[in-house]
C-alpha cells in the first residue's frame, strides 16, 4: 500500500511540474517559432516517445470502430484547435494569465459530467478541489496578471474556449473512451495534431521566423 501511494504521488508530482510549466514553456517556444509549428514539432516529438513507450510495453493500437472515431475527435478537438488557440493567445498574452484562464478547465468538466452522467454526483470534496486548485493558480501567477480588455480580449476568449472544448472532451472519453488503454488512447490523436498542425504552418505561417 504503501508503495502504491509513493507511486501515486511521485505521478501526481511530475504532473505538477510537466503541466504546471506548459504555459512557459510555451512562451518560451514562441520566442523563436511560431504557433501552428511549435505545437505541431510538440506533438510529432510527444507522438513518437508514446510510440516507443508502446513499443517496450508491448501494447497493441485499438482499431475498433468506436476507437478510431474517438481517435479523430480527441485529435482535433482535444489537440488541434484547442492548442492552437492557447499557441496564438500567448502571442498577446502573459503565461501567468493564459495559467489562471485555463485553470476554469475542472469547473467545466465537473458541469459536463452532470450532463453526460445525471446520476453521477458532485461531492464536496470534487467542488472544493477545484476552487482551491483555481485559487492556488491565481495566487501563484497574480503578480503576471493584469488585464487590458482592449488589447487582451481575444486573447482570453482563445484560452476560455481551448479549456472549454478540452473538457468536453474529457468527459466524452470517460464516457465513451473506458476500453481505451491510456497509451493508445492518446498515440493517434497526439500524431494526427502533429502532422495537421505541422502541415498548415508551412502553408500559413511565416518560415523565415523559424529560428532552430
Amino acid at each position: 500500500m504503501e508503495k502504491e501511494g509513493l507511486k501515486n504521488f511521485s505521478g501526481y508530482v511530475w504532473i505538477c511540474l510537466l503541466w504546471g510549466s506548459t504555459w512557459l514553456v510555451i512562451r518560451i517556444g514562441l520566442e523563436s517559432l511560431t504557433p501552428l509549428f511549435a505545437a505541431g514539432i510538440r506533438f510529432l516529438i510527444g507522438a513518437s516517445l508514446i510510440y516507443i513507450i508502446m513499443k517496450i510495453r508491448s501494447i497493441r493500437l485499438q482499431t475498433d470502430p468506436l476507437s478510431m472515431k474517438l481517435y479523430w475527435i480527441m485529435g482535433i478537438f482535444s489537440f488541434v484547435i484547442p492548442f492552437s488557440l492557447v499557441y496564438w493567445a500567448e502571442q498577446y498574452i502573459a503565461s501567468g494569465l493564459t495559467a489562471v484562464l485555463f485553470a476554469i478547465y475542472p469547473f467545466f468538466v465537473i458541469i459536463f459530467s452532470r450532463i453526460a452522467f445525471p446520476t453521477e454526483k458532485v461531492d464536496f470534496f470534487k467542488v472544493a478541489g477545484s476552487i482551491l486548485g483555481f485559487t492556488g493558480i491565481y495566487f501563484i501567477f497574480s503578480t503576471e496578471i493584469s488585464v487590458d480588455i482592449s488589447n487582451d480580449f481575444w486573447g482570453m476568449l482563445a484560452v476560455f474556449v481551448s479549456a472549454v472544448m478540452q473538457a468536453s472532451i474529457a468527459v466524452t472519453l470517460k464516457k465513451y473512451g473506458k476500453h481505451l488503454n491510456p497509451l493508445s488512447m492518446n498515440f493517434p490523436p497526439v500524431l494526427l495534431a502533429g502532422v495537421v498542425l505541422v502541415i498548415t504552418a508551412f502553408f500559413w505561417e511565416d518560415h523565415t521566423y523559424w529560428k532552430f
